[in-house]
């Protein structure tokens, strides 16, 4: 009888520990987002690899090229950043950051890798190929010394800090670069071409004196966000128009519609930032406000203008048209009070921020706004659509004890995550750009301070180098399955492993194996 008392109350024990267990890891760990199937190598083109010196790289925009060979750029700080033999710069230019640019062919093999900078700040912030596949990079310097062509529009350095436009062939050579800025600061964030080969720019901008004749805005008010056009031969500047209000507006991505108009989106604190008739949003909410702006082609009209804000602030990173020229933008809010509109997601999940991400028709109507995250803590940096117009957005979570990179495929209408999927090691690990093929293949880049980063086999780096290193990951979405929660991780140090994991179902098995056993001894 004593026995059987201490047996059962040793089974009791075991059941107590085991719920207790269970329900500890379910409140101590933030819940996770919403976690179908797996992004990870599918194909024999597929791979995932870093690239770093033994410094620190951070990544700031990835595109294809004609041929499909993925185009990274960024900023680095290592003397050591890996460069190819035939780099128009084999040596860092010295300061704090040089501009990188690397070239890796659909396999991961790198064709091409240099430093572009002189002896100050230089940092990429866009990246686009033109018709004839070279490669054009934007950002903005500090170096008196930037690497500027005989052609250039701007052979000087305007003011302590200017932005710069540097285009670089296929087989390396640097074929034009010049500065663009006044007595302020500038930044270049975006480029585009139109059906002429000019270049089409939006950016921020803090000097005045650049306003053309005829445009929407001749003068500053503050810092504001630009639209601008350049030339072919990069010597004439054509138009160049601001767009903001009495304080700050940040431009952080700018795309073209199918007739060349400006589509630029960003987060202001101006008050009186510009909106039109039919805005969602037209005055001043929070700390800071999301804004999704259009103006003509010559810079002349703006044909829409909206914030998307809330009672806290909200940080919009990203923007992109699909083919019927609707807007997408993304970014994140601290807001729990957004105008949502056939949502997804239609509260705010908490923690710091959640991402936010909408859809407009092109001439502004809204077709959703929705929140996506969780209690905890999520970011969007990047977005991008694919061939049936679905959603594909990169960013941040805080998933258990670091913070890991996150790519999600949302229907074209918002309403259905058809893939999602965290990527990274044990440390923090951020999606900072991505971009799509012809193919619908994906590429996935940002940096990791992780030493586990899940990398495939030949990679051309399996390892980082130094403080944290860039990572490039050119894949797609495996076949969706049922609703879990996925996370890559080593099975031999080198190959990544993307089966799925659920430990919280796999601890309650082995408690209702304990219970039945137990009943069964008892009986």
């Amino acid at each position: 009888m004593l026995q059987s008392s201490r047996r059962n109350s040793l089974v009791m024990f075991c059941i107590a520990s085991l719920c207790f267990m269970l329900v500890s890891d379910t409140i101590s760990q933030p819940p996770q987002p919403l976690i179908i199937g797996s992004y990870g190598p599918a194909s024999e083109s597929s791979y995932c690899t870093l690239i770093g010196g033994s410094s620190e790289e951070w990544a700031t925009r990835v595109t294809f090229d004609n041929e499909g060979n993925t185009i990274l750029v960024g900023r680095t700080d290592s003397l050591d950043f890996p460069v190819t033999p035939d780099a128009f710069q084999t040596e860092y230019g010295g300061g704090i950051w040089d501009v990188f640019v690397s070239k890796f062919s659909p396999s991961g093999s790198l064709l091409y890798s240099s430093f572009i900078g002189g002896d100050n700040y230089d940092v990429a912030f866009g990246v686009n190929v033109d018709s004839e596949n070279n490669i054009v990079i934007v950002g903005s310097t500090e170096s008196e010394d930037f690497p500027v062509t005989p052609s250039a529009l701007q052979s000087s350095l305007g003011g302590y800090r200017d932005a710069f436009i540097a285009k670089v062939a296929p087989n390396g050579t640097l074929l034009y670069s010049t500065y663009l800025g006044g007595t302020g600061e500038d930044i270049i964030n975006g480029v585009e071409f139109d059906d002429l080969g000019n270049y089409l720019l939006g950016g921020r901008t803090y000097s005045p004196g650049f306003g053309t004749p005829g445009v929407y805005q001749e003068n500053n008010l503050g810092t504001d966000a630009f639209v601008a056009r350049i030339s072919a031969n990069g010597s004439i500047l054509e138009m160049f128009s601001y767009i903001g209000g009495s304080n700050v507006d940040y431009c952080h991505s700018m795309i073209v519609d199918s007739s060349f108009n400006f589509v630029i989106a960003g987060d202001t604190e101006s008050y009186d930032y510009p909106t039109t008739d039919g805005a969602i949003v037209n005055s001043d909410h929070g700390y800071g406000d999301a804004f999704l702006t259009k103006i003509s082609y010559n810079g002349s009209s703006l044909l829409y203008s909206t914030k998307v804000a809330g009672s806290d602030s909200e940080l919009l990173a990203a923007v992109d048209v699909d083919s019927e020229d609707n807007m997408i933008i993304v970014g994140y809010t601290a807001s729990d009070n957004l105008a949502v509109s056939n949502a997804f997601q239609s509260e705010f999940g908490g923690g710091a921020y959640d991402i936010f991400i909408a859809k407009f028709s092109s001439i502004g109507d809204l077709s959703f706004l929705t929140y996506f995250g969780t209690n905890s803590s999520e970011s969007a940096f990047d977005v991008t659509l694919d061939s049936d117009g679905n959603i594909i957005f990169v960013g941040t979570t805080y998933f258990v004890d670091s913070i890991d990179a996150t790519v999600t495929k949302m229907s074209s209408d918002g309403q259905v995550v058809l893939a999602s999927s965290i990527l990274g090691g044990y440390r923090t690990d951020s999606g900072d750009s991505i971009a799509i093929d012809n193919d619908d293949d994906i590429v996935v880049s940002g940096h990791t301070h992780s030493i586990d980063f899940p990398v495939t086999t030949g990679a051309y780096q399996t390892e980082n180098a130094g403080e944290s290193d860039c990572f490039v990951c050119h894949s797609v979405f495996e076949t969706p399955g049922s609703s879990t929660n996925t996370t890559p991780g080593y099975t031999d140090g080198t190959e990544p492993d993307f089966t799925i994991f659920i430990i919280g179902g796999f601890t309650l098995a082995v408690l209702i194996a304990i219970v039945v056993f137990a009943l069964k001894k008892r009986r």
